[in-house]
């Protein structure tokens, strides 16, 4: 499956905004290192009823970065997502908000 594919296919799901892509790490064993990357972040899943669904906490990108690179795995990382309809969201709230404020005033 290509990448784009998974985002877009997990973006369908019960989410309130798309899912943005903010690193893609590159793997001979994507199964193992999707792994391993769980178990960094382990004891920070949302869900601890469920560990199916892989939603996580407080975690950096920092952090993964530190973790490809000691692995010496090959990555890019996008510091600055896209986050269309996140950023289109806060903008409608800031003039609702703006509004709001004036019309109390």
């Amino acid at each position: 499956m290509e990448p784009m594919d998974r985002i877009d296919e997990l973006s369908d799901a019960s989410v309130p905004f798309p899912f943005d892509l903010h690193a893609m790490l590159y793997s001979d064993n994507a199964p193992e290192l999707e792994t391993t990357l769980h178990k960094l972040v382990q004891d920070r899943q949302v869900n601890l009823v469920n560990p199916r669904k892989e939603f996580y906490r407080d975690v950096d990108l920092e952090e993964i970065e530190a973790f490809v690179k000691n692995r010496g795995l090959s990555a890019q990382f996008i510091k600055i997502p896209e986050a269309k309809e996140y950023r289109e969201t806060l903008a409608i709230r800031q003039k609702k908000n703006a509004a709001a404020a004036a019309a109390n005033a």
